[in-house]
């Protein structure tokens, strides 16, 4: 554990997952694509720090505190390059992502990490991923390097195409986060729409019975 992180207790949710709402939220990355130093800028630099059960890989849990969002548990998953259990690391990922992890609740919601200066070759891991049907923001990390380079990606576009929200972030910087606010406060606001229908819903055939 690095020196530079403060441990704490976080205890992660147990109850069932309940449609629709968020209560945990997993990072998703290749490896050497700046999800590390996401994470510990998104936990505010506390978080704790064990292994996961019966395996060598470290698991890594803190609150959203960064963000002013510390009601919401943010799971740093091993970096990985597919959802194919080709390593430990991989297994252990895909094994969170699938609820099937002991210990560790299934993600509400997916922050998927890809390295901006090599997205070409990243954005093989956002099909499986989306795959998943879980609430998925797009985070394109490094994205003030690959400008300064004289790159340019469409995130409009690209969001588009991969049917999901797209964000050009810094994790060192920290800039452009306030994309993942805006992106759990809009699934919040949906959550809020539905349950009002299905309370109308419930209404409803409760006048028709009678």
């Amino acid at each position: 554990m690095s020196s530079c992180c403060n441990t704490e207790t976080v205890e992660l949710p147990n109850e069932p997952r309940v449609a629709g709402k968020i209560r945990t939220v997993a990072l998703v990355g290749p490896p050497n694509s700046g999800k590390s130093t996401l994470f510990n800028r998104l936990t505010g630099l506390r978080q704790k720090v064990a292994n996961y059960p019966g395996v060598t890989v470290e698991q890594r849990v803190g609150r959203l505190n960064g963000i002013g969002r510390s009601d919401l548990t943010l799971i740093d998953l091993p970096g990985i390059y597919g959802l194919d259990r080709y390593s430990e690391d991989a297994r252990v990922a895909v094994e969170v992502l699938h609820g099937e992890m002991p210990g560790t609740p299934a993600p509400d919601a997916i922050l998927l990490v890809l390295d901006s200066l090599q997205l070409r070759r990243q954005l093989m891991l956002a099909a499986p991923v989306l795959a998943l049907g879980l609430p998925t923001l797009v985070l394109l990390n490094m994205s003030d390097l690959m400008e300064a380079r004289g790159g340019h990606v469409d995130t409009l576009a690209l969001a588009q195409e991969m049917g999901v929200p797209v964000a050009k972030i810094s994790a060192t910087r920290g800039t452009g986060l306030d994309a993942i606010n805006h992106f759990l406060d809009r699934r919040r606001s949906k959550m809020a729409r539905r349950e009002l229908l299905r309370v109308r819903r419930r209404r409803r055939r409760g006048s028709s019975c009678r």
